[in-house]
């Protein structure tokens, strides 16, 4: 079973170690750590969310929203203020084990997320296609390719 709470300093490290390698290599594509986006989620995001395992609390993933986000995001058509970038990193032991139950339990987090935000959005490398099929799944479209540093980048949104 899978609990969301929110995200505190601790998590950061057990996420690190356990993170998925293709969340690794889009966060090393866009030219920041994962340490970094960590540590940048924990002091913007709000809210900022940790998805755990019920039973040992151990973090699976990690994410939330930064109002108004980066001024050179290429798809931004909403007001700042009723804007927020949307994030999430996760581990393998989500995807691997919790995956049908985080999918399900996803639509509701993001359903309350859009109601603070009238807009959440954020790009996302093309070749992480297991976050692609998630954030189709939540509803958000896609709205521009573009390329960062030789790789494709899908831009995405929600809007209420």
């Amino acid at each position: 079973m899978l609990s969301a709470r929110s995200f505190t300093r601790e998590d950061i490290n057990p996420l690190i170690e356990n993170m998925r390698y293709c969340d690794v290599r889009e966060v090393e594509t866009l030219g920041d750590t994962v340490r970094g986006v960590l540590e940048y989620g924990l002091q913007r995001s709000n809210p900022g969310l940790v998805i755990s395992s019920y039973l040992t609390g151990s973090p699976l993933a990690v994410f939330g929203v930064v109002p108004g986000g980066p001024e050179n995001y290429p798809a931004r058509r909403i007001q700042k203020s009723a804007h927020g970038d949307i994030w999430m990193l996760a581990t393998d032991e989500l995807v691997e084990k919790h995956g049908r139950e985080f999918a399900r339990a996803s639509r509701g987090w993001v359903d309350f997320l859009n109601t603070q935000y009238r807009c959440l959005s954020n790009i996302v490398d093309a070749r992480n296609t297991v976050h692609i099929r998630w954030l189709e799944w939540c509803g958000f479209t896609f709205t521009e390719n573009f390329l960062i540093n030789s790789h494709t980048f899908r831009a995405f949104e929600r809007v209420r």
